[in-house]
């Protein structure tokens, strides 16, 4: 079968619906591991400034503690902001699942074309895509 333009485009397109779970999978994952930890950094945060504050009254000479804005902000565009913490391994891990499962889409798509220049037909192209 001669793979022309619109079926490759077929295929990256099938071949991209059935890896875009795993790809939200991956996001979410490190969505929710960051947020767990800017919770944690932000609960000892508020243990810190409850022993300051006691440590403040404790000294009974009219001193007054201002606490200090640590501007704990999350990002939509991905990027963490100055004052948020930043694992740069964790990143790198994630980004790193991420390259991995495209590599892998990508050796998909072209095992598949290849298969259908080799003499592949409609029925052999359904159940690549139905197998993936």
């Amino acid at each position: 079968m001669r793979v022309t333009k619109n079926i490759k485009d077929y295929i990256a397109k099938k071949v991209n619906e059935a890896y875009q779970p795993r790809v939200n999978e991956i996001d979410l994952q490190y969505k929710c591991d960051r947020e767990k930890l800017i919770t944690r950094i932000k609960s000892a945060v508020a243990e810190c400034e409850e022993k300051i504050k006691a440590i403040v009254a404790d000294s009974g000479d009219g001193w007054n503690y201002q606490p200090y804005n640590y501007g704990y902000h999350s990002s939509e565009d991905g990027y963490l902001s100055f004052h948020e913490p930043r694992d740069k391994e964790a990143e790198i891990r994630f980004r790193d699942m991420k390259n991995n499962l495209t590599a892998e889409k990508n050796e998909k798509i072209e095992e598949i074309i290849v298969a259908l220049e080799l003499g592949g037909n409609k029925d052999t192209l359904d159940e690549m895509l139905k197998n993936l």
